[in-house]
């Protein structure tokens, strides 16, 4: 069983932060023993607009083992751009991380570079497209 939680929060007109939380109760036999315990995935990313195009972030994760009583962290700082109305580009680095493939939220926790791309896409956007393509 696994669960996830996302949130984005406007600290100012130039900052905002975004908080993640992710529950996994797994149940297992391992060898005819059987094992159970509970995981959380808690992520937080804060971001900061330099320019009106450009903007600079920080990203930090924990992942804990209830189970095995350990914890993994992941951090690392993130730079974004904006080329377009409804597009955003984010080029990161996570410096420390771990990886766990039942969170949704986690992946962006493994060690190294990475790229986030979103496209605003809404019924405006499309007919917008649509008239691009066919302008009767």
């Amino acid at each position: 069983l696994v669960g996830n939680l996302a949130t984005n929060v406007r600290l100012s007109e130039r900052a905002e932060a975004a908080f993640s939380y992710g529950l996994k109760f797994q149940e297992a036999d391992i060898a005819g023993s059987q094992s159970a315990g509970v995981t959380q995935f808690f992520g937080a990313e804060l971001r900061h607009d330099l320019t009106q195009r450009f903007d600079f972030g920080f990203a930090a994760s924990a992942l804990v083992d209830h189970r095995t009583e350990t914890a993994d962290f992941a951090f690392g700082p993130s730079l974004g751009f904006t080329p377009a109305d409804n597009m955003w580009i984010s080029v990161g680095y996570i410096l420390s991380g771990f990886r766990d493939a039942d969170f949704d939220a986690a992946e962006y926790s493994r060690d190294g570079f990475y790229v986030k791309v979103r496209v605003k896409f809404d019924e405006q956007t499309a007919e917008g497209l649509l008239k691009r393509i066919s302008p009767n």
